[in-house]
C-alpha cells in the first residue's frame, strides 16, 4: 500500500524515511520528489489499506521544521 507525504524538509532522503517509518511495516520502495523548500516522499510499504490509512493519521500528527506533515493513501495504489 502506498502512503503520499508532504511538508518535509527537501534534504529527506530515502534512507531518513525508511529509518522514520519502516518499524511500522516492511517499506518495499520510496520515492521522494524534491521540490525546493520541501519535499515528497511516496513511500509503499507492506501493509494493509487500514494499516496504511492509520499511519498517515498518525504521520498527520506532526509537525517537522515548524510544518505540519500531510499525509494520506491514494484512492488507486496502482499510482
Amino acid at each position: 500500500m502506498k502512503i503520499v507525504i508532504e511538508g518535509l524538509a527537501a534534504s529527506i532522503t530515502a534512507d531518513d524515511i525508511r529509518r522514520d517509518y519502516g518499524t511500522f511495516a516492511p517499506i518495499l520502495r520510496v520515492d521522494v520528489i524534491k521540490d525546493e523548500p520541501h519535499a515528497i516522499a511516496i513511500v509503499e510499504m507492506d501493509m494493509t489499506r487500514a494499516e496504511a490509512n492509520f499511519l498517515a493519521a498518525r504521520i498527520c500528527a506532526q509537525v517537522h521544521l515548524d510544518k505540519r506533515l500531510r499525509a494520506w493513501v491514494p484512492l488507486w495504489n496502482n499510482c
